[in-house]
């Protein structure tokens, strides 16, 4: 038997696939350290999709020796408002972020070809954040991605 190895993506990576595809500038670290300055935050065009650290994975070990890891990620969809928005005037901006990580979900659960699963979602709306100023949702899920990186032919 002959082993032939892909190039594994990364969740980072991954998750950095889907901001793309959303139109979406991707951030990625702790949110301690991060320091948004307009050209991170996007400015005014669809906001940030801010991948929260530490990435984990819940692994799931088989007696074939294959290990599928299972990804708990926390993910923040935001997008700069004034400080002295409204609570009408952050609601707007909040929906827009709540539809953002709505339509990321759909098209993880959709690639067939890089998700094996998407499940237990939750969102939650957040307000003023970060030190740039941001309103939005934050989004915890578990991605299940599919392994090509090893394939027996």
């Amino acid at each position: 038997t002959k082993e032939i190895r892909y190039h594994q993506m990364t969740i980072v990576d991954y998750i950095g696939t889907i901001a793309t595809q959303l139109g979406m500038t991707f951030v990625h670290g702790t949110k301690a350290w991060q320091n948004l300055d307009d050209e991170k935050t996007g400015g005014d065009d669809e906001g940030i999709l801010f991948l929260d650290e530490p990435i984990t994975s819940n692994d799931t070990l088989h007696q074939s020796g294959f290990i599928e890891a299972a990804y708990p990620l926390k993910m923040l969809f935001l997008k700069k408002n004034n400080l002295d928005a409204t609570p009408d005037q952050l609601q707007v901006v909040i929906q827009a972020m709540r539809d953002k990580a709505r339509k990321a979900i759909i098209l993880m659960q959709n690639d067939n070809d890089n998700v094996r699963t998407v499940t237990g979602s939750t969102r939650t709306d957040v307000m003023n954040v970060m030190d740039m100023n941001m309103s939005g949702c934050l989004s915890e899920l578990t991605v299940t991605p599919r392994d090509n990186s090893s394939i027996c032919v």
